[in-house]
Protein backbone atom coordinates (compact mmCIF):
# COMPACT_ATOMS: atom_id res chain seq x y z
CA UNK A 1 0.00 0.00 0.00
CA UNK A 2 1.01 3.39 -1.11
CA UNK A 3 2.09 5.52 2.52
CA UNK A 4 1.52 9.12 2.26
CA UNK A 5 4.25 10.70 4.88
CA UNK A 6 3.87 13.33 7.42
CA UNK A 7 5.45 16.49 5.78
CA UNK A 8 3.87 19.20 8.19
CA UNK A 9 7.23 19.95 9.87
CA UNK A 10 9.38 19.87 6.63
CA UNK A 11 9.51 22.51 4.40
CA UNK A 12 8.72 22.30 0.41
CA UNK A 13 10.57 25.23 -0.99
CA UNK A 14 8.46 25.54 -3.15
CA UNK A 15 6.45 28.32 -5.08
CA UNK A 16 3.03 26.75 -5.75
CA UNK A 17 1.39 23.79 -4.05
CA UNK A 18 1.74 19.69 -5.69
CA UNK A 19 -2.06 20.25 -6.71
CA UNK A 20 -1.16 23.94 -8.61
CA UNK A 21 1.58 21.97 -10.24
CA UNK A 22 0.25 19.01 -11.32
CA UNK A 23 -2.62 21.21 -12.70
CA UNK A 24 -0.25 23.16 -14.54
CA UNK A 25 1.65 19.95 -16.50
CA UNK A 26 -1.30 17.59 -16.39
CA UNK A 27 -1.97 18.30 -19.79
CA UNK A 28 1.28 18.74 -21.63
CA UNK A 29 2.11 15.04 -21.36
CA UNK A 30 1.16 13.82 -24.84
CA UNK A 31 3.15 16.96 -26.07
CA UNK A 32 6.18 15.83 -24.82
CA UNK A 33 5.57 12.18 -25.61
CA UNK A 34 4.81 10.80 -21.87
CA UNK A 35 2.01 7.63 -22.93
CA UNK A 36 1.99 6.58 -19.21
CA UNK A 37 2.12 7.35 -15.62
CA UNK A 38 2.73 4.42 -13.33
CA UNK A 39 2.45 4.12 -9.54
CA UNK A 40 5.10 1.05 -8.63
CA UNK A 41 5.41 2.00 -4.73
CA UNK A 42 3.51 -1.41 -4.18
CA UNK A 43 6.51 -3.72 -5.92
CA UNK A 44 8.10 -3.04 -2.70
CA UNK A 45 7.88 -3.45 0.54
CA UNK A 46 9.13 0.37 1.90
CA UNK A 47 5.89 1.90 1.09
CA UNK A 48 7.64 5.46 -0.16
CA UNK A 49 5.58 6.67 -3.06
CA UNK A 50 7.75 6.32 -6.46
CA UNK A 51 6.28 6.91 -10.00
CA UNK A 52 7.54 6.19 -13.50
CA UNK A 53 6.48 8.28 -16.50
CA UNK A 54 7.05 6.12 -19.66
CA UNK A 55 8.38 8.16 -22.56
CA UNK A 56 9.03 5.86 -25.35
CA UNK A 57 10.02 8.25 -28.44
CA UNK A 58 13.16 9.66 -26.21
CA UNK A 59 16.35 10.06 -27.44
CA UNK A 60 18.09 8.85 -24.03
CA UNK A 61 15.95 6.98 -21.64
CA UNK A 62 12.67 6.04 -22.09
CA UNK A 63 11.60 5.74 -18.35
CA UNK A 64 11.89 8.77 -15.70
CA UNK A 65 11.77 7.95 -12.28
CA UNK A 66 10.21 10.38 -9.24
CA UNK A 67 9.72 9.74 -5.70
CA UNK A 68 8.31 12.05 -2.79
CA UNK A 69 6.46 12.03 0.27
CA UNK A 70 3.25 12.02 -0.98
CA UNK A 71 1.82 10.18 -4.18
CA UNK A 72 1.11 13.49 -6.05
CA UNK A 73 4.69 14.55 -5.27
CA UNK A 74 6.58 11.49 -6.48
CA UNK A 75 4.20 11.44 -9.99
CA UNK A 76 5.30 15.29 -10.65
CA UNK A 77 8.90 14.63 -9.81
CA UNK A 78 8.71 11.72 -12.52
CA UNK A 79 6.58 13.77 -14.98
CA UNK A 80 8.72 17.02 -14.61
CA UNK A 81 12.04 15.14 -15.05
CA UNK A 82 10.59 13.33 -18.13
CA UNK A 83 9.56 16.98 -19.37
CA UNK A 84 12.55 18.69 -18.64
CA UNK A 85 14.80 15.68 -20.52
CA UNK A 86 12.97 15.83 -23.31
CA UNK A 87 13.61 19.83 -24.05
CA UNK A 88 17.23 18.85 -23.28
CA UNK A 89 16.30 16.34 -26.33
CA UNK A 90 14.79 18.81 -28.14
CA UNK A 91 16.77 22.21 -28.28
CA UNK A 92 14.95 25.16 -29.83
CA UNK A 93 17.95 27.29 -29.41
CA UNK A 94 20.06 29.00 -32.02
CA UNK A 95 23.71 30.01 -31.96
CA UNK A 96 24.06 33.28 -31.39
CA UNK A 97 28.25 32.99 -32.08
CA UNK A 98 29.94 30.79 -34.11
CA UNK A 99 34.01 30.44 -33.33
CA UNK A 100 36.45 29.20 -31.24
CA UNK A 101 36.51 29.87 -27.16
CA UNK A 102 39.52 31.62 -27.75
CA UNK A 103 37.32 34.55 -29.82
CA UNK A 104 34.25 33.77 -28.07
CA UNK A 105 35.12 33.56 -23.79
CA UNK A 106 37.75 33.56 -21.72
CA UNK A 107 35.33 33.40 -18.58
CA UNK A 108 35.80 29.75 -17.60
CA UNK A 109 38.32 27.05 -19.66
CA UNK A 110 35.97 24.57 -21.72
CA UNK A 111 37.34 21.59 -20.28
CA UNK A 112 36.46 22.53 -16.97
CA UNK A 113 32.89 21.53 -18.44
CA UNK A 114 31.60 17.79 -18.77
CA UNK A 115 33.66 16.06 -21.70
CA UNK A 116 33.96 12.95 -23.32
CA UNK A 117 36.69 10.85 -22.95
CA UNK A 118 39.63 11.88 -25.31
CA UNK A 119 38.23 15.04 -27.14
CA UNK A 120 39.44 16.84 -29.84
CA UNK A 121 38.31 20.06 -27.50
CA UNK A 122 40.85 23.08 -27.87
CA UNK A 123 40.55 26.87 -27.69
CA UNK A 124 41.16 27.02 -31.46
CA UNK A 125 38.09 24.58 -32.43
CA UNK A 126 35.35 25.99 -33.76
CA UNK A 127 32.28 25.42 -32.26
CA UNK A 128 28.26 27.12 -32.09
CA UNK A 129 27.47 28.59 -29.04
CA UNK A 130 24.11 30.27 -27.27
CA UNK A 131 23.99 33.05 -24.03
CA UNK A 132 23.27 31.80 -20.91
CA UNK A 133 22.87 34.33 -17.95
CA UNK A 134 25.50 34.27 -14.86
CA UNK A 135 23.26 33.08 -11.45
CA UNK A 136 24.59 36.55 -9.57
CA UNK A 137 25.10 38.94 -12.14
CA UNK A 138 22.75 38.07 -15.07
CA UNK A 139 26.00 38.56 -17.08
CA UNK A 140 25.65 36.89 -20.91
CA UNK A 141 27.45 34.11 -20.79
CA UNK A 142 28.50 31.54 -24.02
CA UNK A 143 28.19 28.19 -23.50
CA UNK A 144 28.79 25.64 -26.31
CA UNK A 145 25.29 24.06 -27.99
CA UNK A 146 27.31 20.79 -27.68
CA UNK A 147 27.33 20.91 -23.95
CA UNK A 148 24.12 20.95 -23.42
CA UNK A 149 21.75 18.72 -25.62
CA UNK A 150 20.66 15.06 -25.10
CA UNK A 151 20.65 12.76 -27.91
CA UNK A 152 22.33 9.05 -27.51
CA UNK A 153 20.68 7.79 -31.29
CA UNK A 154 23.40 6.69 -33.37
CA UNK A 155 25.11 8.99 -36.27
CA UNK A 156 24.98 12.54 -34.43
CA UNK A 157 27.01 15.13 -35.38
CA UNK A 158 30.70 14.45 -34.68
CA UNK A 159 30.69 17.72 -32.30
CA UNK A 160 28.57 16.16 -30.01
CA UNK A 161 31.61 13.52 -28.87
CA UNK A 162 33.66 16.82 -27.57
CA UNK A 163 31.25 16.94 -24.28
CA UNK A 164 30.05 14.39 -22.23
CA UNK A 165 26.01 13.67 -22.18
CA UNK A 166 24.71 14.11 -19.14
CA UNK A 167 21.56 15.97 -17.46
CA UNK A 168 23.98 17.55 -14.51
CA UNK A 169 21.91 20.62 -14.03
CA UNK A 170 19.54 20.11 -16.65
CA UNK A 171 16.22 20.77 -13.86
CA UNK A 172 12.62 22.30 -13.86
CA UNK A 173 10.34 23.68 -12.22
CA UNK A 174 7.65 26.55 -10.79
CA UNK A 175 9.31 29.67 -12.09
CA UNK A 176 12.77 30.13 -13.61
CA UNK A 177 14.66 30.56 -9.75
CA UNK A 178 12.86 26.97 -9.12
CA UNK A 179 14.56 25.18 -11.93
CA UNK A 180 18.03 27.33 -11.59
CA UNK A 181 18.14 26.48 -7.76
CA UNK A 182 16.97 22.74 -8.58
CA UNK A 183 20.24 22.79 -11.01
CA UNK A 184 22.55 24.08 -9.30
CA UNK A 185 21.79 22.02 -6.11
CA UNK A 186 22.30 19.20 -8.09
CA UNK A 187 25.51 19.97 -9.57
CA UNK A 188 27.00 20.65 -5.84
CA UNK A 189 25.45 17.12 -4.93
CA UNK A 190 27.29 15.40 -7.78
CA UNK A 191 30.69 17.54 -6.56
CA UNK A 192 30.43 16.25 -3.51
CA UNK A 193 29.32 12.85 -4.35
CA UNK A 194 32.48 13.00 -6.46
CA UNK A 195 34.98 13.41 -3.13
CA UNK A 196 32.83 10.90 -1.85
CA UNK A 197 33.38 8.27 -4.26
CA UNK A 198 37.16 8.97 -3.42
CA UNK A 199 37.18 9.00 0.41
CA UNK A 200 37.65 5.45 1.74
CA UNK A 201 35.48 3.81 3.80
CA UNK A 202 37.25 4.65 7.30
CA UNK A 203 37.54 8.08 6.51
CA UNK A 204 33.63 9.13 5.99
CA UNK A 205 31.76 10.91 8.22
CA UNK A 206 28.46 8.43 9.38
CA UNK A 207 25.12 10.02 10.21
CA UNK A 208 22.40 8.99 12.19
CA UNK A 209 19.55 9.14 10.68
CA UNK A 210 17.22 8.78 14.00
CA UNK A 211 18.70 11.98 15.25
CA UNK A 212 16.48 14.34 12.54
CA UNK A 213 14.05 16.32 14.12
CA UNK A 214 11.37 16.02 11.10
CA UNK A 215 8.18 13.44 11.86
CA UNK A 216 9.25 12.34 7.95
CA UNK A 217 12.12 11.22 8.46
CA UNK A 218 11.57 8.64 11.32
CA UNK A 219 8.24 7.65 8.93
CA UNK A 220 10.93 6.56 6.04
CA UNK A 221 13.58 5.64 8.09
CA UNK A 222 10.29 2.73 9.35
CA UNK A 223 9.81 1.67 5.93
CA UNK A 224 13.60 0.83 5.33
CA UNK A 225 13.39 -1.01 8.96
CA UNK A 226 9.86 -2.40 8.46
CA UNK A 227 10.96 -4.37 4.82
CA UNK A 228 14.51 -5.24 7.39
CA UNK A 229 16.75 -3.05 4.92
CA UNK A 230 20.64 -2.22 6.41
CA UNK A 231 20.80 1.37 5.89
CA UNK A 232 24.17 3.57 6.24
CA UNK A 233 24.04 7.44 5.76
CA UNK A 234 27.25 9.25 4.76
CA UNK A 235 27.83 13.38 5.29
CA UNK A 236 29.39 13.68 2.34
CA UNK A 237 29.16 17.74 2.27
CA UNK A 238 31.79 19.71 1.10
CA UNK A 239 33.82 22.96 1.60
CA UNK A 240 30.95 24.46 0.17
CA UNK A 241 28.85 24.12 3.30
CA UNK A 242 25.60 23.12 1.32
CA UNK A 243 24.25 20.09 3.36
CA UNK A 244 24.71 16.64 1.22
CA UNK A 245 23.67 13.43 2.03
CA UNK A 246 24.38 9.74 0.57
CA UNK A 247 22.05 6.75 1.69
CA UNK A 248 23.42 3.20 1.26
CA UNK A 249 20.69 0.00 1.58
CA UNK A 250 21.03 -3.59 0.75
CA UNK A 251 18.75 -6.24 2.14
CA UNK A 252 19.19 -10.36 1.96
CA UNK A 253 16.01 -11.01 -0.12
CA UNK A 254 17.20 -8.24 -2.66
CA UNK A 255 21.08 -8.40 -2.10
CA UNK A 256 22.37 -5.14 -4.65
CA UNK A 257 23.88 -2.30 -2.66
CA UNK A 258 21.58 0.59 -3.88
CA UNK A 259 22.79 4.11 -3.07
CA UNK A 260 20.62 7.91 -3.26
CA UNK A 261 21.92 11.18 -2.87
CA UNK A 262 20.30 14.69 -1.74
CA UNK A 263 21.28 18.35 -1.07
CA UNK A 264 19.86 21.06 0.28
CA UNK A 265 20.41 24.30 2.33
CA UNK A 266 17.68 22.94 4.95
CA UNK A 267 19.98 19.17 6.25
CA UNK A 268 16.38 17.85 6.75
CA UNK A 269 15.72 18.36 3.09
CA UNK A 270 18.46 16.87 2.02
CA UNK A 271 19.01 13.69 3.95
CA UNK A 272 14.88 13.10 3.14
CA UNK A 273 16.05 13.20 -0.85
CA UNK A 274 18.76 10.86 -0.12
CA UNK A 275 17.05 8.46 2.04
CA UNK A 276 13.89 8.60 -0.72
CA UNK A 277 16.50 8.17 -3.84
CA UNK A 278 17.55 5.16 -2.55
CA UNK A 279 14.29 3.64 -1.77
CA UNK A 280 13.63 4.74 -5.49
CA UNK A 281 16.61 3.00 -7.14
CA UNK A 282 15.58 -0.14 -5.51
CA UNK A 283 12.13 0.37 -6.61
CA UNK A 284 13.19 0.53 -9.97
CA UNK A 285 15.40 -2.06 -10.07
CA UNK A 286 12.74 -4.30 -8.83
CA UNK A 287 10.32 -2.78 -11.84
CA UNK A 288 13.11 -3.36 -14.05
CA UNK A 289 12.09 -0.47 -16.26
CA UNK A 290 15.85 1.29 -16.53
CA UNK A 291 17.06 1.37 -19.67
CA UNK A 292 20.57 1.04 -18.62
CA UNK A 293 20.94 -0.81 -15.60
CA UNK A 294 24.20 -2.93 -16.34
CA UNK A 295 24.27 -7.24 -16.64
CA UNK A 296 26.26 -7.10 -13.27
CA UNK A 297 23.39 -5.56 -10.67
CA UNK A 298 21.07 -8.76 -11.95
CA UNK A 299 23.83 -11.46 -11.57
CA UNK A 300 24.80 -9.96 -8.07
CA UNK A 301 21.03 -9.80 -7.13
CA UNK A 302 21.06 -13.65 -7.19
CA UNK A 303 23.73 -14.03 -4.83
CA UNK A 304 21.59 -15.21 -1.62
CA UNK A 305 24.57 -16.37 0.45
CA UNK A 306 25.35 -12.35 -0.04
CA UNK A 307 26.57 -10.86 3.72
CA UNK A 308 25.41 -6.80 4.43
CA UNK A 309 28.41 -4.87 4.26
CA UNK A 310 30.07 -3.82 7.36
CA UNK A 311 28.36 -1.07 9.15
CA UNK A 312 30.52 1.70 10.71
CA UNK A 313 29.95 3.51 13.70
CA UNK A 314 26.98 6.48 12.89
CA UNK A 315 28.65 9.60 15.25
CA UNK A 316 27.37 12.61 12.99
CA UNK A 317 24.29 13.80 14.20
CA UNK A 318 21.65 15.27 12.07
CA UNK A 319 22.11 19.54 12.58
CA UNK A 320 18.66 21.54 13.12
CA UNK A 321 17.41 22.92 10.13
CA UNK A 322 18.94 26.73 9.25
CA UNK A 323 17.14 29.51 9.22
CA UNK A 324 16.69 30.08 5.38
CA UNK A 325 15.73 33.01 3.14
CA UNK A 326 11.65 32.79 2.38
CA UNK A 327 12.24 34.01 -0.86
CA UNK A 328 13.94 30.88 -3.14
CA UNK A 329 16.06 33.81 -4.75
CA UNK A 330 17.96 34.52 -1.92
CA UNK A 331 18.24 30.77 -1.05
CA UNK A 332 19.83 30.65 -5.40
CA UNK A 333 21.95 33.89 -4.46
CA UNK A 334 23.23 32.45 -1.31
CA UNK A 335 24.28 29.23 -2.79
CA UNK A 336 25.55 30.67 -6.07
CA UNK A 337 27.90 33.29 -4.15
CA UNK A 338 29.23 30.07 -1.58
CA UNK A 339 30.38 28.32 -5.90
CA UNK A 340 31.49 31.37 -6.97
CA UNK A 341 34.22 31.65 -3.81
CA UNK A 342 35.40 28.64 -4.03
CA UNK A 343 35.71 28.05 -8.03
CA UNK A 344 35.96 32.03 -8.57
CA UNK A 345 33.90 31.48 -11.81
CA UNK A 346 30.27 32.73 -11.42
CA UNK A 347 27.90 29.82 -12.06
CA UNK A 348 25.41 30.36 -15.26
CA UNK A 349 22.20 28.91 -16.80
CA UNK A 350 20.78 28.75 -20.52
CA UNK A 351 17.13 29.02 -20.63
CA UNK A 352 15.69 25.62 -22.47
CA UNK A 353 12.23 26.87 -21.98
CA UNK A 354 9.81 26.30 -24.45
CA UNK A 355 7.18 29.18 -24.94
CA UNK A 356 4.70 27.08 -26.26
CA UNK A 357 4.67 24.44 -22.91
CA UNK A 358 5.22 27.61 -20.25
CA UNK A 359 7.25 25.12 -18.19
CA UNK A 360 10.77 26.45 -17.15
CA UNK A 361 13.06 24.43 -18.14
CA UNK A 362 17.03 25.83 -17.51
CA UNK A 363 20.50 23.71 -17.87
CA UNK A 364 22.66 25.40 -15.20
CA UNK A 365 26.85 25.09 -15.21
CA UNK A 366 28.93 25.58 -12.24
CA UNK A 367 32.87 25.17 -14.04
CA UNK A 368 35.01 23.94 -11.37
CA UNK A 369 32.73 21.76 -9.50
CA UNK A 370 33.38 18.22 -10.42
CA UNK A 371 31.36 14.89 -11.79
CA UNK A 372 32.14 11.86 -12.46
CA UNK A 373 30.41 9.90 -15.18
CA UNK A 374 27.29 8.28 -14.54
CA UNK A 375 27.62 10.18 -10.89
CA UNK A 376 27.65 6.76 -9.17
CA UNK A 377 28.41 6.92 -6.24
CA UNK A 378 31.02 4.01 -4.93
CA UNK A 379 31.40 2.42 -1.20
CA UNK A 380 34.26 0.40 -2.46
Amino acid sequence: MTTTMPRADVRTYRSVTAEQTWARIAHLLPAVGITRVADVTGLDELGIPVYLAVRPTSRTLAVSQGKGLTPLDSRISAVMESIETWHAENLHLAPTHVGPASAVTDAYDLRSLSIAARPLLTDSLVLEWVTGQGLLTGTPQPVPLAAIGLDARLGVAWEYAQFMPSSNGLASGNTATEAKLHGLLEIIERDCTAQLGATALEDRRYTDPRTAAAGPVHTVLDGFEAARCWLEVCDATNELGVPCYVAYTWAADLPVLFAGAGCHPDATVALLRALTEAAQSRLTFISGTRDDFANAMYRGSRDFDARPPVTHPATEPVPETPHLPSSLADILDRVARRVTDRTGTEPFAVDLTRPDLAVPVWRTFAPGLHFSGRHEVSRG
